[in-house]
Formats: structure tokens, sequence, C-alpha cells
């Protein structure tokens, strides 16, 4: 009796766990904070050993974007279905909340808003002296406004680089020279 009811809990706590996940509760909601101002395609590279230290308000990520648009974070990626992040303006410390717009080519909407959320893996297969590189697990999105989403996302998507190629231009080049579409 007693291995029959050790059994039922270990299924129960197996169920609800993978409820838990299914749901996204695993997963920590995420702060975006964008440079006032802002318009261009935000890079967030995931495990770089040289990269911000995480932050956190309670038990949300922050990712405080630089002006470049390139944010090397500390954090690793987060896989699976989770709380639909928020974003920000940040102007010295204020925030003032900035929309996400799933891109729709007949109403878009009025002003400035972040669209087209993708997230993937690639980089450069070899660095400098040959020896092979691990891929970079990266986040990206674009900032614009109804007039110019379509022009960046288009540049993104007709870009003559493969997205790991992009991804590896990215991590071999100072932040503040990156390429802006």
């Amino acid at each position: 009796m007693k291995i029959l009811l050790w059994l039922v809990g270990g299924l129960a706590l197996l169920l609800a766990y993978w409820y838990w996940y299914l749901l996204g509760l695993g997963n920590a909601q995420e702060v975006y904070l964008v440079p006032q101002g802002f318009r261009g395609v935000v890079y967030i590279l995931f495990e770089q050993p040289n990269g911000v230290p995480p932050e956190r308000e309670g038990w949300k990520r922050i990712y405080r974007i630089p002006r470049s648009g390139v944010l090397r974070t500390q954090f690793s990626f987060q896989e699976g279905p989770g709380p639909l992040p928020e974003f920000f303006w940040d102007s010295a410390g204020q925030r003032r909340p900035l929309r996400y717009q799933i891109l729709n080519h007949r109403r878009p909407p009025r002003g400035v808003y972040v669209s087209t959320i993708e997230t993937g893996s690639g980089g450069c297969y070899f660095d400098a002296q040959d020896r092979p590189q691990e891929p970079v697990d990266y986040e990206s999105f674009i900032v614009a406004d109804s007039q110019n989403v379509k022009k960046f996302y288009t540049e993104l998507r007709e870009h003559e680089y493969t997205p790991s190629e992009l991804i590896c231009d990215i991590t071999l080049t100072d932040e503040d020279s990156v390429k802006r579409f």
C-alpha cells in the first residue's frame, strides 16, 4: 500500500510540474527597457561571459537595452512558453509603456511599438584562431512606427547574411559599430 501511495504521489508531482511548465509558470516575466527614442532592431545575446550581470526586480528579469540595440547578458535563454514580456521606454529611470503589436499589414497601429519577436541560435563556427565555437542563443525584436516597421522587417528578412552569420558579425563587433538597419 505504501508503494502505491508513493507512486501516485510521484505521478501527481510529475503531472503538476508538466502542467506548470506548459503554462509557462516556470519562466520569469521579462521586462525590456528600451532607450527613449530608439528605432531599429534589438538583439539580446544570452550567456555571454563578459555580458551584463543578471538584474531582477522581484521575480522579473530586467533587460536594459543599450543605445546600440545590442545587449550582451549573462542570463541564460528561457526555453518554452512564458508570460508575455513587458516593454518600456526608459529615460533617466522613468518608464513609459511601449506597446507590443503583431505585424498587421491591414491596420497598422499609430505611434511607436514593438513587433516581431524572434528567437534562435547562431553565431560563428570558428574564432580568429580557428577554434570551434558554440552557437549563441539570441532574441531579437523591432522597435518602429507604422511607416518603418515593414522596412525594418523586410531588411531583416532580406539581409545578405543568414541569421547565424549576422549573430557572428555582432559577436565579433564592438556593439557601437553594429550596422543599424
